[in-house]
């Protein structure tokens, strides 16, 4: 196949193979041609993993890079990753958990918020604080209504 001169010593992809080659440095801009597989798959090629930032990586130890990457932050107590969703908490039932990404260290058992690793206890507060005081008013509102009819009473 041919190819532009600056791809030269670069790796490129096979349009009809899908193997990866390297394009000689010379002054021909042609590829060698990879070996003809006889045997056809029915599966596509595998997909590469998804990259990951260069930061990340060497943050890792190497004993770290053998365990698989949790979605979550890491514990911000023990710094233990693999973090699990939690379903269900009696703050916040099936909603305060998913609205704040609650999640649960398997080291250490503490709750945080897995998308920023801090604490939830300040958005627990207000998803509990909020319907306590609509409820409040609701009871009072209904109990005003109660004592304005009693006392309207001759």
């Amino acid at each position: 196949m041919r190819v532009r001169d600056d791809m030269a010593g670069k790796k490129i992809k096979c349009p009809r193979c899908a193997h990866v080659v390297t394009v000689p440095a010379s002054e021909e801009a042609t590829v060698e041609e990879a070996p003809v597989v006889e045997e056809i798959t029915a599966e596509p090629p595998a997909k590469k993993p998804a990259r990951r930032r260069r930061d990340e990586e060497d943050d890792r130890d190497e004993d770290d890079r053998d365990r698989p990457r949790s979605k979550y932050k890491p514990c911000p107590r023990c710094g233990e990753s693999g973090a699990t969703r939690v379903v269900w908490t009696p703050w916040g039932s099936f909603y305060g958990p998913a609205l704040f990404t609650h999640v649960r260290c398997p080291g250490c058992g503490y709750k945080y918020n897995g998308r920023s690793g801090r604490s939830n206890l300040i958005p627990a507060i207000i998803f509990v604080t909020i319907p306590a005081v609509l409820i409040a008013a609701i009871l009072g509102f209904l109990g005003w209504i109660i004592y304005a009819t009693m006392s309207a009473r001759p």
